[in-house]
């Protein structure tokens, strides 16, 4: 599995979603304080719950995608409507 470091150092959070039904976001500035060499599995057991307290196997963490789809619009690698084009070189 990829280390956070991948999504993280390029600005990009972290979705989490609790079994509980309740979901978080954790910004890329905040991730950077983890150990940025963990993989997503590995850091749902730094994280917590707030509603219920749970976490590890009841955590699911994954890289934020709205937050890549903000980076991928704004490199140009998108366009609205959905139709994406290829990447500037």
């Amino acid at each position: 599995m990829l280390p956070i470091s991948t999504w993280v150092e390029d600005g990009i959070g972290l979705d989490v979603f609790c079994n509980c039904g309740r979901t978080g976001y954790v910004p890329a500035e905040t991730a950077r304080g983890l150990d940025t060499s963990m993989s997503l599995p590995l850091v749902a057991h730094h994280l917590v719950c707030k509603a219920c307290g749970s976490k590890g196997a009841a955590l699911q963490v994954r890289f934020s995608i709205s937050d890549y789809y903000d980076q991928a619009r704004g490199n140009g690698c998108l366009i609205p409507g959905g139709q994406s084009k290829t990447p500037p070189a």
